[in-house]
């Protein structure tokens, strides 16, 4: 690996564990993690890490390498920016707490073990391939926050009802507002979803060049579909809340997970391992 992209990382690295030092120091101080400091420090190792990951994610011919290790740099670059910019609007700083490090252990993880197969994608004669990948890991990264944002919520909602109200609780917004942002982040990335779905099964043919199948990847990510159009709908003809709403947002996510990590594990490690 060149010296440059080494540097590049080491800086997005230490500004991943600068904002989470940061967020985590306001914590223990009671007081809440704002976008005005998530974002100077968060912004830098965003820049940083796109830096470091882009060289090594275009291939000379102009294709994308999707192999394992850079997939999780990239899902993991996306999910920061999408936080990064969700929280101009939204107050979903405090989950810089989770993302931040959790971008630095990919991050560390990519410099240490670099390497691996490549698995080349060609997007510069195929807009709509390029398009479908940048929906459906849009789609994903906002699932990703949706969960954290579950957590978050079932921590407060246990709070309530064991009437413990520590720290923690103190930091977070009122429960009916948590509940409010955590929907709206499963309705905007339930449609990204649904629009990656429908693309891959419109236009298979041109997306990537063969007919429509049902192979393990879309059954998975049609279950989680599933998962979460149940949970929209419980949430509007039921009033469904707090619990039931967390156990079927991270059931879900647990499915997106395996639809595409799971599934690139089994086809990278285990299917190419020699007998």
């Amino acid at each position: 690996m060149q010296v440059s992209l080494l540097w590049l990382q080491l800086g997005a690295l230490l500004a991943y564990l600068g904002v989470t030092w940061q967020e985590y120091r306001r914590v223990r101080l009671q007081r809440v993690p704002t976008r005005r400091q998530l974002l100077p420090l968060g912004t830098l190792a965003v820049a940083l890490h796109g830096a470091a990951l882009f060289p090594q994610l275009i291939l000379p011919s102009g294709a994308l390498n999707l192999n394992l290790g850079l997939s999780l740099s990239l899902f993991a670059w996306i999910v920061a920016l999408v936080l990064l910019i969700a929280s101009a609007w939204r107050p979903l700083a405090i989950l810089g707490l989770g993302v931040m490090p959790a971008a630095a252990v990919v991050l560390l993880g990519q410099a240490l073990f670099s390497g691996g197969p490549t698995v080349p994608i060609r997007v510069t004669d195929n807009p709509l391939l390029f398009g479908h990948i940048l929906v459906s890991t849009t789609a994903y990264a906002l699932l990703t926050l949706a969960a954290g944002q579950g957590v978050l919520l079932w921590i407060q909602d246990r709070s309530l009802r064991l009437k413990r109200f520590g720290p923690s609780f103190r930091l977070l917004p009122p429960l009916q507002d948590m509940e409010e942002v955590l929907f709206q982040i499963i309705w905007t990335g339930f449609v990204l979803l649904s629009l990656s779905l429908l693309s891959a099964t419109l236009f298979a043919d041109r997306i990537f060049g063969r007919p429509f199948v049902w192979d393990h990847h879309t059954v998975l990510s049609l279950v989680a579909w599933l998962v979460f159009a149940i949970l929209l709908l419980g949430r509007a003809r039921w009033g469904w809340r707090a619990r039931t709403a967390v156990g079927w947002t991270l059931s879900g996510y647990g499915i997106i997970l395996l639809a595409y990590f799971g599934v690139k594990i089994v086809l990278e490690f285990i299917l190419q391992r020699p007998s």
